[in-house]
């Protein structure tokens, strides 16, 4: 099994979290092979989809090839913008909690008038499985665009550009 350690400010792999001086605050396993730590160094609130999304970043970070920045765009575009709406499309407007160790979560809803409301629950699946759009789905394809664009990509500039 490989790790995929989030730190505050880099990425780390391991094959074992024994004697390694982290706390994770989050494991989520993103493939039969990898499982994503969030440590507690991590400072960030996060998407239900962030592991995945990480996973692929570092994936982009660790090739050979130049244009790491472009590919990571192209990323974002298929993951975020382009992205069909299915079952899991909720996962990318549900934002975890950083503040609670991710235990807690915010789930947005949009009412009639276009108002957005913040929902604050504990993270389950059960409490997942429970949410459900019901209408204005272009609401929540742009409230989708806007939670990545400011719980997720922060972070990944970071990583991209060192903090500038």
């Amino acid at each position: 099994m490989r790790y995929l350690v989030v730190h505050n400010t880099h990425i780390t792999q391991h094959f074992s979290l024994s004697g390694l001086n982290i706390k994770p605050l989050l494991e989520k396993r993103v493939n039969m092979h990898n499982i994503v730590v969030i440590d507690e160094s991590f400072n960030y609130d996060i998407t239900y989809t962030f592991p995945e999304y990480i996973f692929e970043v570092n994936k982009i970070m660790n090739s050979y090839s130049r244009s790491v920045v472009e590919q990571v765009f192209k990323l974002n575009a298929d993951f975020i913008y382009n992205k069909p709406i299915q079952e899991n499309f909720l996962h990318d407007l549900i934002i975890v909690l950083r503040k609670s160790k991710y235990k807690k979560i915010n789930i947005p809803h949009i009412d009639r008038s276009g108002k957005i409301r913040l929902t604050l629950a504990q993270n389950s699946s059960n409490t997942i499985k429970s949410i459900k759009i019901k209408n204005n789905v272009e609401a929540y394809l742009k409230l989708r665009s806007i939670i990545f664009n400011t719980t997720v990509l922060p972070y990944v500039k970071m990583l991209l550009f060192g903090g500038i």
